[in-house]
Parts: structure tokens; sequence; C-alpha cells
């Protein structure tokens, strides 16, 4: 597995379930501030962690020896991003209309 995604991988495993709801609940509120250029790069970087999770999600399912919990906190956190990028690309297709 790629360096970079065991990283980020690691960081997202250790991270209490709370905060990730309340990542989310901060994007949305702050979205309203973001440019039209700062809006691009946070969708470019929750769908590169999104596939990043897709393709670790995947592997972990394919080891005998996986920990159920982890998976599910994996896919907890996959659905939290899918759910920020629809926000934003919400806001983005706004902005434009």
């Amino acid at each position: 597995m790629d360096q970079k995604i065991r990283e980020n991988v690691m960081r997202i495993i250790r991270q209490p379930w709370y905060d990730l709801a309340r990542y989310s609940v901060n994007i949305s509120r702050n979205v309203g501030a973001m440019d039209e250029t700062n809006v691009e790069q946070k969708l470019e970087d929750l769908r590169t962690e999104h596939r990043d999770l897709d393709e670790v999600i995947n592997r972990l399912a394919d080891e005998v020896d996986t920990d159920d919990s982890q998976i599910h906190r994996l896919k907890k956190r996959k659905l939290a991003l899918k759910d920020q990028i629809i926000r934003l690309e919400e806001h983005s297709g706004n902005e434009a209309a």
C-alpha cells in the first residue's frame, strides 16, 4: 500500500467518530466563506481521500484477519466524505447559477 494512503488511513482510524461529525458540520458552516478556487481544491482533496478509502476498504476486506470494526469506521468516514462532497458540489453549483 502506498505510504501516503497508509498514513491517511491510520490518521482516519485513530480519529474518533464525533470528530468526523464535527468536521462535517464545520464544512457546511464554512462553505459560504470559501471562494470558488478553495471549493474546487477542497472537493479534489475530499475526492482523493474518498478514492483512497475505497481502495483501502477493498484491500482490508480481502484479508483474512481484518478487524471488522476498523472496516466499519472506514466505511463511516467514506460516507461522511461523500456527504461533504455533495454539499460542496451543491454550493459550487449554486455559485455558477
